[in-house]
């Protein structure tokens, strides 16, 4: 009898060493994902700062669609929670709309040789982030439904670990900083 308890105390022992390791591994590269993901995006906000000094170098603009830009992006640089930060990204490519239909309507923007560059590295830093937010997303799923189970739940809740918000793709998506 006494065989037979401490083999089930050890069975629960081994399940909860194995349960908590896999919540702290999630939980840890959720966290690597995210911090990887915002470094992406600062690369591009520096971008943004960037194709705003080219644009003012043609003085093809009125002052208000880059103080709005500018605006936009300390407000998406100052954001507390992902949902707050999604709806600034929204914000952003508002205002940016008016900049990437101007390259259309000025060629001569289109073919500096700086503008050019800066419209690889963006389509560059586009792709990154969108695979970024697509592994984070994935993490932070497999987190969130590990810890909705019951019994990993309580060990979760013994850890603090809680479920962590999504950065959804398709509301943002790469549009931002796509310069056809």
């Amino acid at each position: 009898m006494e065989a037979v308890l401490i083999l089930f105390l050890s069975v629960i022992f081994g399940w909860s060493l194995l349960t908590y390791t896999r919540l702290k591994r999630l939980k840890m590269r959720t966290e690597e994902a995210w911090s990887i993901l915002n470094t992406y995006l600062n690369k591009r906000h520096d971008l943004v700062l960037s194709l705003v000094k080219i644009m003012q170098k043609y003085n093809v603009y009125d002052q208000k669609i880059f103080d709005r830009i500018l605006q936009a992006q300390t407000v998406v640089r100052e954001a507390s929670s992902t949902d707050k930060q999604v709806m600034a990204e929204k914000d952003l490519k508002i205002a940016l709309k008016p900049l990437f239909i101007g390259v259309l309507e000025h060629p001569e923007i289109g073919i500096d040789a700086e503008f050019v560059d800066l419209r690889e590295e963006f389509t560059t830093q586009e792709d990154m982030i969108l695979r970024w937010r697509n592994y984070y997303n994935s993490i932070a799923r497999h987190l969130n439904s590990m810890i909705a189970r019951f019994p990993h739940r309580i060990i979760a809740r013994r850890l603090q670990i809680n479920k962590v918000e999504l950065y959804p793709t398709s509301e943002v998506n790469s549009s931002v900083g796509r310069i056809e």
